[in-house]
């Protein structure tokens, strides 16, 4: 059987209505005469680079509309259905589902598995707080608004050198350290993170629409 879909056959390609091909019906399959389609900022996502899909692909993941035929061993619904699809829905059996957090189920993302810790410290003086909250922390993002040359002037105004920050992200065990609220005085971050580097060597600084790579923990 052949329909119409959207298509778009490469990143930033032109999208046009195409003919495509259904794969063959079968036991455990529905048939869902599509009513309407929503494109959404996901399929925004998958056309502009941001998610790296395999082309071709349909746009339009998230649909509504009526059954028209069932495979053998379906039974939960019929022909004449109204239905709306997804692309992931919820099992409604894992322990998520039954406790009221179907966007958390078990079978639609996979089990639970570490992510990624990331503290953020700003206007502030070094403290054994600022330690404790970031201890073992995947990323600390620590203001350091002067170098340590102005280490009276960052005291008076409850600021932190790029140093103090640094001793933090050492003395927590951070795995990596990003400096921000840079004071304007400085015509880069190079010196700041130099400074920095020089106790806690996995040091960034941070800037307009910079993006950090941060690796999942195994």
């Amino acid at each position: 059987m052949s329909v119409k879909a959207l298509v778009s056959r490469g990143r930033d390609t032109p999208l046009a209505v195409e003919d495509v091909e259904l794969p063959e019906f079968g036991p455990g399959r529905v048939r869902v005469r599509i009513r309407a389609a929503g494109v959404c900022h996901s399929d925004l996502s998958m056309i502009n680079g941001t998610l790296a899909p395999p082309f071709p692909l349909v746009l339009g993941h998230e649909a509504s509309g009526v059954v028209v035929e069932v495979g053998n061993g379906v039974t939960h619904v019929a022909p004449g259905d109204d239905v709306v699809l997804n692309w992931s829905p919820a099992c409604r059996q894992c322990w998520y589902c039954t406790h009221g957090e179907p966007h958390l189920c078990e079978k639609a993302v996979g089990p639970s598995r570490p992510g990624r810790s990331i503290v953020y410290c700003t206007d502030t003086r070094p403290c054994d707080s600022a330690v404790s909250l970031a201890r073992d922390v995947d990323v600390l993002i620590h203001e350091s608004t002067y170098d340590a040359s102005l280490s009276a002037e960052a005291m008076a105004r409850d600021h932190s050198t790029a140093t103090e920050a640094a001793t933090i992200a050492r003395d927590a065990n951070a795995g990596r350290l990003i400096l921000t609220h840079i004071s304007p005085r400085y015509e880069s971050a190079d010196p700041l993170v130099a400074e920095a580097r020089a106790t806690f060597p996995m040091t960034e600084a941070a800037s307009d629409f910079a993006c950090f790579d941060v690796p999942r923990p195994l």
